[in-house]
């Protein structure tokens, strides 16, 4: 197929499957490319979502993922504190929020958060959507569907977890957890009726 059959596909509903995907590899990159175009005006308009992220909780982490400086197993110098109090996020996500930034993102570091953590997040979920109109996003490691339940009833609405590779190859990356934790964590957040 060609680029431009394939760009039709997709605004078709169609999915460009491996061998397809494969062949964009080889095509020219200004068609490449005028097609992906093409493709954000379609699904996408002129318009886009931005968000800002608070480094919430810094540093410590249990986890070995190797790209991550916030990791315990790795001497990456990278700034270490405990979880943020609500006024310290709150002032964050004012700022944000007379920039015109439409989302932010509170982001911890560390596999989970503890109930006590949680609770501490979900007031300031609730502080920033009482006192700003910026939505609020969470990236808070792999919590469970009653942690993700009360911060959506809290006030947030999206979960950011990357899935940093193929399960087949995520050991490479990091052997603490696995795709299917971070799979599983993200069905919790959607069960709780969280976009993610």
């Amino acid at each position: 197929m060609t680029v431009q059959e394939l760009k039709e596909a997709v605004i078709s509903g169609s999915q460009v499957g491996r061998e397809e995907a494969l062949l964009l590899a080889e095509a020219p990159l200004d068609k490449l490319c005028a097609a992906a175009n093409e493709l954000r005006q379609h699904f996408c308009g002129n318009s886009f979502d931005l968000c800002t992220i608070i480094n919430a909780k810094s540093g410590r982490c249990s986890e070995d993922c190797k790209y991550c400086a916030q990791s315990a197993h790795y001497d990456t110098n990278a700034e270490a504190y405990p979880l943020l109090n609500p006024a310290e996020i709150l002032a964050g996500a004012k700022y944000n929020d007379k920039q015109g930034v439409l989302r932010y993102s509170i982001v911890t570091s560390g596999r989970t958060l503890t109930d006590a953590e949680v609770e501490q997040v979900c007031r300031s979920i609730k502080t920033i959507r009482q006192e700003t109109n910026i939505q609020v996003c969470v990236s808070c490691g792999l919590l469970n569907e009653e942690q993700y339940r009360r911060m959506r009833e809290a006030g947030a609405t999206r979960v950011h977890n990357n899935l940093e590779s193929s399960p087949r190859f995520f050991k490479q990356v990091c052997t603490t957890h696995t795709t299917e934790d971070k799979v599983n964590a993200l069905k919790a957040a959607q069960r709780a009726g969280l976009s993610v």
